[in-house]
Parts: C-alpha cells; sequence; structure tokens
C-alpha cells in the first residue's frame, strides 16, 4: 500500500479501509499531499479527479470587477 498521504491525515483503520476497497475491485479515493482529490486502485493507477463544475468556473481575477460599496444596505 503505497498512499501520498501525510502522516498527520492517516487513520488508524485506513489500511483496513484500503485493502477492503481494492478486495472488491474499487478504487481508494482520498486527498494527496498536495491537497488534489485522486482515485488510487490495487494496481497502483492513480487518476487525478477534478470538479468539473470548478473547472468551467475558472476565470482570470485580473478582469474580475471590483466591488463598490454605495454604502446601501438591504433591510
Amino acid at each position: 500500500m503505497n498512499l501520498d498521504i501525510e502522516e498527520s491525515q492517516i487513520h488508524p483503520y485506513l489500511k483496513t479501509m484500503v485493502e477492503y476497497h481494492w478486495q472488491n475491485n474499487m478504487p481508494f479515493i482520498y486527498l494527496n499531499r498536495q491537497g488534489k482529490l485522486v482515485q488510487q486502485w490495487a494496481d497502483g493507477t492513480i487518476e487525478y479527479l477534478v470538479d468539473e463544475e470548478e473547472e468551467n468556473n475558472k476565470f482570470d481575477k485580473r478582469y474580475e470587477k471590483p466591488f463598490e460599496d454605495d454604502g446601501a444596505y438591504a433591510d
């Protein structure tokens, strides 16, 4: 079992959970050290999972309209 997980994030039953997934032909899904969501298969194959909504909403913040506070509040 070779997972890219921080030592502080390791659960006492991690090995049991990973073995259960891999014995049932399922990937084990976790956040790696870089904070990316990955799924890892028993054969060592790693796939990075990307949130489609987040991927579609990427934009260059340099072109974001600045927030203007006109002092009005809705009550």
